[in-house]
């Protein structure tokens, strides 16, 4: 149901960064990883400008870089 949700939110808001945060989540959640990480690099290109203390970008670049790290 969280997914369909997310995809009905995506068509009417494609770049609301949220919301691609959530599917990013939801994404990687099912090992759906490549899609995840997709998702999650949309919001963070929508918060690229963001102050470090505004607390959902920060979430979402600690998500980025938790995922990075675990590449490595």
């Amino acid at each position: 149901k969280a997914e369909e949700n997310i995809a009905i939110a995506l068509k009417h808001n494609p770049y609301g960064p949220r919301i691609n945060y959530e599917a990013a989540l939801l994404y990687l959640d099912q090992d759906k990883t490549d899609l995840g990480i997709q998702y999650l690099e949309k919001a963070l290109s929508v918060w690229e400008d963001a102050d470090p203390e505004y607390k959902e970008a920060a979430e979402a670049r600690e998500k980025y870089a938790e995922f990075q790290s675990s590449l490595d």
